[in-house]
């Protein structure tokens, strides 16, 4: 992953927070490089609340296979409401981004998962 063609997000924002694994961070260059196309076309700042996750964080131990965080394809982008939520779901449409996961504070994005079927749309209770 090369950091320097991502324009508007940091390794930090994109690492691990489950304090485990000292921030590690396995993001996938071209997921990254769609996720910077979105901000770009959204032209305001996103907040990442979830990047990629390592084995050991809580969200991918419960699972029985791996997912699409931890394939450092997919993101959680705080929202605020329901127009800044729809901005991001259309904007990700547009840009081929075909996992989308819609909750109260966040939308979930990702470009592939490696055991779910895509595209997809769901959301969250």
């Amino acid at each position: 992953m090369n950091w320097n063609n991502i324009r508007f997000f940091s390794r930090k924002e994109l690492a691990c927070k489950c304090g485990n694994c000292d921030g590690k961070e396995q993001m996938q260059e071209a997921f990254m490089i769609q996720l910077d196309r979105l901000r770009e076309r959204l032209d305001c700042p996103l907040t990442i609340t979830s990047g990629y996750r390592c084995p050991l964080h809580p969200e991918e131990a419960k699972k029985d296979h791996s997912g699409a965080h931890a394939n450092g394809t997919a993101a959680d982008i705080a929202v605020s409401g329901g127009k800044e939520r729809y901005e991001v779901i259309s904007v990700a449409m547009e840009l081929g981004l075909v996992g989308i996961g819609c909750a109260n504070s966040f939308v979930h994005i990702d470009s592939q998962h490696p055991y779910a079927a895509r595209p997809a749309f769901w959301k969250y209770s």
